[in-house]
């Protein structure tokens, strides 16, 4: 083995940086195939388009993609609130475990529920072992 550069350092950081991005964006041929050309003339700027989109799709949006057509207002806020969504979603334990926990499809789950699990789950990372207020409301109704 020998001692990388410090310009081969970067290098490495930054092409395991673009992998992990793939990853979150369903994989190197999910990309490809998306943007129709090799992973290696994708750009940085296309990536993270590809990972805003994957997010807003992960929180519900099912509008049109900024990679194949400019966006109204209304579809940009739309878009930016289902990312907001989905990573609200992740604090809790993903979409399956809020799901689980609500007993309701994520599409039906309003913000005041989604943000008292994010409550309850820095709570109970704080160390909280009492009665969460949700399940006060959950068996109330």
């Amino acid at each position: 083995d020998q001692q990388l550069t410090a310009t081969q350092k970067k290098s490495r950081i930054a092409a395991i940086a673009r992998a992990g991005t793939a990853r979150l964006c369903g994989g190197k041929e999910a990309v490809e195939k998306r943007l129709d050309k090799p992973f290696a003339q994708v750009t940085d700027a296309e990536l993270s388009a590809l990972l805003d989109d994957a997010k807003a799709r992960e929180g519900g949006y099912a509008g049109p993609s900024p990679l194949d057509q400019q966006l109204t207002a209304t579809q940009k806020k739309s878009r930016i609130a289902a990312i907001a969504r989905a990573g609200t979603a992740r604090l809790c334990g993903g979409k399956e475990a809020v799901e689980k926990r609500l007993d309701k499809p994520f599409a039906q789950v309003t913000d005041a529920e989604l943000s008292a699990l994010l409550d309850d789950a820095k709570a109970r990372e704080g160390g909280y072992a009492g009665p969460s207020p949700l399940d006060q409301q959950l068996t109330a109704t």
